[in-house]
């Protein structure tokens, strides 16, 4: 009778151990989720900023996107390029914050708020309409970066067409 009891004492036991333990996982697992979110933001942040500050800091840069708000620019060859390069750079930063989205590290509102930037930054370089064409005929996969693109650009070909 004494062995029984001490066997359902040590099997409660055990069983509140993994319990315990389960719980403590979950939240290791949680905060865990939580750090990979964090670090996914910021690096799209990151990736951001350093955009904006190759802009601010090379004069070259900077020169063709001023030249980017006139919508009948001529570019040369290295203007394009470079205008090219902008683009893109601005397009891998979207879809890694669409990625980064879809595997569940940058929530709905933080991609919103990205994409609400596409807008603004498309109407106000509307000489980059050609680089913007340029992606978007490459055959990539439909994502909301892309939507947001093509509407931005659909905008600035009507702003155009006035």
């Amino acid at each position: 009778m004494k062995l029984d009891k001490l066997n359902q004492w040590i099997t409660l036991s055990a069983n509140l151990g993994v319990l315990v333990g389960i719980i403590f996982l979950s939240l290791e697992i949680s905060l865990s989720n939580r750090i990979a979110i964090g670090t996914a933001e910021y690096e799209i942040l990151r990736d951001i900023n350093a955009t904006n500050q190759l802009v601010l800091t090379n004069e070259s840069v900077r020169a063709v996107i001023a030249k980017l708000g006139d919508p009948h620019v001529k570019l040369n060859d290295s203007e394009t390029q470079q205008a090219i390069a902008y683009a893109y750079n601005f397009f891998s930063v979207l879809t890694a914050a669409q990625a980064a989205h879809d595997q569940g590290l940058v929530s709905d509102e933080y991609l919103e708020t990205l994409l609400v930037d596409v807008r603004p930054m498309i109407l106000r370089t509307p000489g980059l309409k050609f680089a913007w064409d340029l992606i978007l005929s490459r055959g990539y996969e439909p994502s909301l970066v892309l939507e947001a693109i093509a509407s931005a650009v659909t905008e600035v070909e009507q702003q155009q067409n006035l």
